[in-house]
């Protein structure tokens, strides 16, 4: 066990570092109440090991997690859910009506994570995925209320990132666990103004109008704080939302431009890069009030390259409905 991966937050939560990519870019978050337990994602299948140690670390026995919650299906937040399922006898599945096939038969969700990753990095990202048991499944609608001790949490269906989103609004901390709904923020680029957070475009159902409509739901509920997959606890306020509705607002306003119709596909991908890198280090160097170093561009660069890739598979969609074909 490395105490190290481990940071113990308020509300009986704990954050997990799960080891991807970097320190600090992904986590899994282990609720308690009254004895009995949950985990909010379960990053890739190769963290399982760190999500057990967790218990363990918390004094808790895998008998007693009643939930695996995850609040979307990619792999960074779900890859490891059907093989930690195999180690807690008593918990369920709680996933999106829409994600859940692919919980219970991951064969295409890997298939379409090997065309976005290649398989070398694939295998080292992410390990070998784990079908689910059906029968461990909950698929959630919107307003679903699980019970956890005596705490309350309320599933949302919050589209945008994907359409098989949900966010999970608990009660007790008035915290909102926000998947990639609400954007994505590392504490290595917190600041005096507080943290820097854009919005997570990766592939393959961004929509950034359906986006922002979620933002502005989850905004709605006035939260304390939001717990973010990528990654730990920020506090929540109007400068947040507000910079989260901008950007994607922007995003938005790219499908009256002209500089992409008519692109090839390396072409268009190479000029969404070029706008996604220019967003986003100017927004960052604008928030540090000076120039980026090699090594922040370097933690930002799958971030970049992740949200090019699914602003080009939104503007690809476009495109054929401009076309005339249904996207």
């Amino acid at each position: 066990m490395n105490p190290t991966h481990f940071q113990d937050l308020s509300y009986d939560l704990t954050l997990i570092d799960t080891g991807y990519h970097r320190p600090g870019c992904t986590g899994s978050y282990l609720m308690e109440s009254m004895g009995r337990a949950a985990f909010i994602e379960t990053g890739h299948a190769n963290a399982v090991p760190r999500l057990m140690d967790a218990l363990e670390y918390r004094g808790l026995s895998p008998n007693t997690v009643d939930y695996v919650i995850v609040t979307h299906v990619h792999l960074d937040h779900a890859g490891g859910a059907g093989a930690l399922l195999e180690k807690l006898p008593n918990a369920l599945l709680v996933v999106h009506p829409a994600g859940a096939q692919h919980m219970v038969d991951p064969s295409r969700l890997i298939a379409g994570t090997r065309v976005v990753y290649g398989d070398d990095q694939f295998q080292k990202n992410f390990g070998s995925v784990v079908a689910v048991d059906p029968s461990r499944v909950i698929a959630v609608p919107d307003g679903y209320l699980l019970t956890l001790g005596d705490r309350q949490l309320t599933i949302l269906d919050t589209p945008g990132h994907a359409r098989h989103h949900i966010c999970i609004w608990d009660a007790y901390s008035r915290g909102l666990f926000t998947g990639d709904a609400f954007g994505l923020s590392y504490r290595a680029f917190d600041g005096l103004e507080g943290p820097y957070i854009f919005p997570a475009t990766t592939p393959i159902q961004f929509d950034p109008m359906t986006a922002i409509q979620t933002v502005d739901r989850l905004s709605a509920l006035n939260p304390t704080q939001l717990f973010l997959t990528h990654f730990g606890m920020i506090n929540w306020n109007t400068v947040v939302r507000d910079a989260m509705i901008t950007q994607l607002k922007m995003i938005q306003s790219w499908r009256e431009r002209t500089e992409w119709r008519g692109q090839t596909g390396p072409q268009r991908r190479r000029w969404i890069e070029a706008q996604v890198k220019q967003w986003i280090v100017e927004g960052l160097r604008t928030h540090m009030h000076g120039a980026l170093t090699a090594q922040d561009r370097t933690l930002l660069n799958m971030d970049m390259e992740l949200n090019a890739q699914g602003i080009d598979c939104w503007l690809a969609a476009l495109e054929k409905q401009t076309a005339g074909y249904s996207a």
